[in-house]
């Protein structure tokens, strides 16, 4: 049953990945990473990151590139209210609780309302034609843990809290929004285990290596670039990394073996932002500027 699950996430995630970048010059890096950080801030005072942010970030993502490519005119002031849009659909999907939209209203300061939200979320769900889930790299981890057969040790709780951490400031940055969800659950458990082995009891070294081998039963593992992407979230968070990450894209290209053979392309990250390089706003004085009502493009 485990081995039949990962399979099909392992076939079914390339379709929710970033296939372009569709970042301009009126909405660039900063512009989301600001956008992501106040969701993730409203997540967490919902206690609800782990359940609703990257599925969030994704809708964001692939909505934002849709508009994109069907020429709407999306500009500052609108994102907030599709930051709102997309965390309200993230949680009816991921959450037995779903955010209630009056309360995501009043973490805008009022500067959207109901019926912005409700409308833009049909517009959403027809952009991306009604395909709204996605697979992140939070569901990898339990698939993981009893791979590694870890998911009963001493410290694992710590583990996974560092885990959930670490793929939600991941998705703060959109660099690694070209990975597969698979491979970014890979990195993040590598740095949640190499960030505690000293509590824990585990070689992460051979534990790398088997999770190596457990995926290359189902995909064509590219383990270079699984390391760059280590070392990329390494530097993300601000440890000091082995080497130095290339300034040239790195391509890996992950082809499942089974079904249909299909094929993503990831670029490198060369992020070098850190945990304390991120500012975070206060949510209750911070919003974008506020939208006019039925301004969004239809």
């Amino acid at each position: 049953m485990l081995n039949d699950t990962l399979e099909s996430m392992l076939k079914l995630e390339d379709f929710y990945l970033i296939s372009s970048n569709y970042l301009n010059e009126s909405i660039d890096n900063e512009t989301r990473s600001t956008l992501a950080v106040w969701m993730l801030e409203v997540c967490e005072q919902e206690d609800c990151t782990h359940e609703i942010f990257n599925p969030a970030m994704n809708l964001f993502d692939r909505f934002m590139l849709s508009a994109k490519h069907s020429q709407l005119d999306i500009t500052k002031p609108y994102l907030q209210l599709i930051g709102c849009t997309c965390l309200f659909v993230a949680s009816k999907l991921r959450s037995h609780k779903p955010l209630a939209p009056l309360k995501l209203i009043d973490y805008t300061d009022n500067s959207i309302s109901l019926i912005d939200l409700l409308e833009l979320e049909i517009l959403i769900l027809q952009k991306l034609r009604y395909d709204s889930d996605s697979i992140c790299a939070n569901d990898y981890l339990s698939i993981y843990l009893s791979k590694l057969d870890i998911e009963h040790v001493t410290g694992v709780d710590d583990v996974k809290r560092h885990f959930y951490a670490f793929t939600a400031l991941c998705s703060t940055e959109i660099q690694f929004s070209f990975y597969p969800s698979s491979m970014l659950a890979f990195a993040c458990l590598m740095c949640a285990l190499n960030g505690l082995r000293n509590s824990i009891e585990l070689e992460c070294g051979k534990l790398g290596s088997k999770l190596v081998n457990v995926l290359s039963n189902y995909t064509h593992i590219d383990v270079d670039c699984l390391e760059l992407l280590t070392e990329s979230v390494n530097l993300l968070l601000g440890k000091s990394a082995p080497c130095a990450l290339s300034s040239e894209p790195i391509c890996c290209n992950v082809n499942v073996k089974v079904g249909n053979k299909r094929s993503s392309t990831c670029s490198s990250v060369s992020s070098t932002s850190s945990l304390m390089e991120l500012e975070y706003t206060n949510i209750s004085s911070y919003c974008l500027t506020p939208p006019q009502a039925n301004q969004l493009p239809q």
